[in-house]
């Protein structure tokens, strides 16, 4: 059976965590229990025992423009798939994943995300590679003296971050107060720690870093990140965590689409998952935005029939190839001059 657990259930699911994940310290799961009781957790169960696992974790998102307003909305970040290894290799981490997305596509959530363990165990669910993070490194006492971020500056530091993140990126977790004051917490359960940029009494950034031997930069904020990560040392690493993105709702997924020119384009979509997006579609894009529309068999069969001009024939896209053009990773002829949401950062673990 395919359930969500109340939350009186959740310690029970922390035991599955704990069996798959024994990396993750007792300190850690005590954090995450208690900065993510907002999220959804859905269980394959049997006999009133858990065998599989995957965590929802709601956030708000900026996804590109709609015009010149900025389009924010909420997605899922998917963490915590855990299958108990006697029972592996038995279809539970399909079914969850899939009845999972179903609901978020139901929310009229554009995508969901992920970090993989493995790109290949994704990639048969439509899930594609966009984005490596930029983790960073730095050698040992880089950030000894530097203030932490603290409580009393998370408003300014929120604001901040927000407009140089807005000027920067199409796609970003939205900076608040809330989302600062998880990260802190986050980042101390593992002993890291948010560091305040600047020294003056306004900060200019912050740096979320794990020290040690070799510093890890988790991510760095502030106006000129080049500049900052070269004056303090820092290098990418060589492996860099890779975040997956899958299409849900294909209608909210093209919004974020702009044309200076009026642009009809016909698509046909396949979706192996989704019968919604599945059919016939006039991709309508323009400076306000986009919109899709989906064709009636009238509508179809006169589309078909004007096979002598090019710009009425119809392109077929799948979940992938749509995912792969919209953020950058390849390029399609028929989308020359529709500007895409391609700068992303997004950095969470959790």
């Amino acid at each position: 059976m395919i359930r969500e657990l109340e939350r009186r259930e959740r310690e029970k699911a922390r035991k599955l965590w704990e069996a798959v994940f024994p990396e993750d310290s007792e300190r850690f799961l005590d954090a995450y229990a208690e900065i993510r009781r907002d999220n959804r957790i859905t269980v394959a169960e049997e006999k009133e025992e858990f065998l599989a696992m995957i965590h929802w974790n709601p956030f708000e998102i900026c996804y590109g423009k709609i015009g010149n307003l900025e389009n924010r909305t909420r997605v899922c970040y998917i963490v915590g798939v855990a299958t108990r290894a006697d029972v592996r290799r038995r279809g539970y981490m399909r079914e969850l994943l899939v009845n999972g997305m179903r609901e978020m596509r139901r929310d009229g959530q554009p995508f969901t995300f992920l970090m993989p363990a493995d790109e290949a165990i994704y990639a048969p669910f439509g899930f594609r590679t966009v984005y490596e993070q930029s983790i960073q490194t730095g050698v040992k006492g880089v950030f000894c003296g530097q203030e932490s971020v603290s409580e009393a500056e998370l408003s300014l530091l929120a604001e901040m971050s927000e407009a140089i993140l807005k000027e920067k990126y199409d796609v970003y977790c939205v900076r608040n107060p809330e989302y600062l004051s998880r990260l802190i917490r986050e980042m101390a359960s593992e002993d890291g720690r948010v560091i305040r940029l600047g020294s003056g009494e306004v900060p200019e950034g912050y740096c979320a870093v794990w020290p040690g031997e070799r510093p890890e930069v988790r991510e760095l904020v502030c106006r000129d990140s080049e500049n900052c990560a070269a004056e303090l040392g820092l290098l990418p690493v060589r492996e860099r965590p890779k975040i997956m993105f899958r299409m849900l709702d294909m209608e909210a997924f093209v919004r974020p689409l702009c044309s200076e020119e009026h642009r009809e384009i016909l698509l046909h979509m396949e979706d192996p998952i989704f019968v919604e997006n599945t059919g016939d579609f006039r991709l309508i894009v323009d400076k306000t935005g986009a919109m899709l529309e989906e064709l009636t068999e009238g509508e179809v069969l006169s589309a078909a029939s004007l096979e002598a001009k090019p710009e009425e024939r119809f392109r077929q896209v799948t979940p992938e190839l749509l995912t792969d053009w919209m953020f950058g990773i390849t390029e399609l002829p028929w989308g020359q001059g529709i500007r895409r949401p391609t700068k992303i950062f997004l950095n969470e673990s959790v």
